[in-house]
């Protein structure tokens, strides 16, 4: 769902290929540029913006256009729109960039040169179609209610982010409909990391008419037995129980969120229970609105109530 892309420094230095390139880049868009190779991408964009200014008079870039170029290769924006390259190496030199890209394993789903490449992915910068494959990407997909269909939409955003927070209001660790999706997701996360992630959390529903004690001991009963047993060493999770938002009512919608960008679920978390297992529509998170839930949903950041053992678990 989520494009994996490669950009030669010398097309994005340049300040009339940046500015058309640079907002189509991001998890709402469903691209993600690799830093390819990870050592000096970002350097090599910035000294080329940089030796434009200087060339021709001036004709590709300006010192002002350089500049802007720099400040957004450091802004944390920016940072949301890339992702490390994956475990490929870089075969080539500074000048061999299109060659070593096409070649890299596994391969990438765009890749924009200053010329096309013999991948039929490598197209030139000045003949690309927005609306045309390899460029053009779907903000919604339909897809069956399988774990691996489930976690399947996101699998690119796993094996870059280190921050996931699930969000259902209906999710139960002692249902397998629920625990499977759970598992093959921590199972597939942990496959893209050599380091564990920085936060790990899930949000859902307070049951009804359940009392402090139940939650303290049944639920968290649960989580011990069919998900904590499986966490990976050195990891750590956290449940959070909500009874209603700080805007008022209780959580509805079903998210995957990251601290790059975000995916929702409109069926839910949960593997279809009957054969076929049904569909669920999953939908790019819009920038603005990926920003306002995550923070919502941060357990670093919870309402005063989440203080007590009932509201908020902590296992590891």
């Amino acid at each position: 769902m989520i494009a994996d892309c490669a950009i030669e420094p010398e097309v994005f230095a340049s300040w009339r290929h940046f500015q058309s390139l640079y907002e189509d880049f991001g998890v709402h868009r469903g691209r993600l540029i690799s830093k390819y190779p990870k050592k000096w991408w970002v350097r090599r964009v910035a000294e080329l913006a940089r030796k434009y200014a200087t060339e021709q008079g001036g004709m590709i870039n300006t010192e002002l256009q350089a500049a802007r170029i720099e400040e957004r290769l450091r802004s944390e924006r920016f940072k949301r729109k890339t992702k490390p390259p994956g475990g490929r190496e870089y075969s080539g030199d500074e000048t061999g960039w299109m060659q070593a890209t096409c070649r890299a394993e596994p391969p990438f789903d765009l890749i924009i040169g200053r010329h096309a490449g013999p991948s039929p992915k490598a197209v030139a910068a000045e003949d690309l179609m927005k609306d045309d494959p390899p460029f053009h990407r779907r903000s919604q997909v339909v897809l069956e209610r399988r774990k691996e269909e489930i976690v399947g939409a996101a699998a690119l955003l796993l094996g870059c982010c280190d921050e996931l927070v699930l969000v259902d209001p209906n999710l139960r660790p002692d249902e397998p409909r629920f625990s499977a999706t759970i598992l093959h997701l921590m199972e597939t996360w942990r496959g893209c990391r050599s380091q564990s992630p920085k936060r790990f959390e899930i949000h859902t529903n307070r049951p009804r008419n359940r009392n402090d004690t139940f939650m303290r001991g049944p639920q968290m009963g649960k989580w011990n037995a069919h998900i904590v047993p499986h966490l990976p060493a050195s990891w750590s999770l956290t449940v959070c129980y909500w009874d209603k938002l700080p805007a008022g009512g209780k959580p509805h919608a079903r998210f995957l969120l990251t601290e790059l960008g975000g995916l929702y679920y409109d069926y839910g978390l949960d593997e279809g229970e009957d054969d076929p297992p049904g569909q669920t529509l999953v939908s790019l998170l819009d920038e603005e609105v990926w920003d306002e839930v995550f923070r919502v949903f941060d357990s670093r950041a919870l309402p005063a109530e989440f203080d007590q053992a009932e509201y908020r678990m902590n296992f590891c």
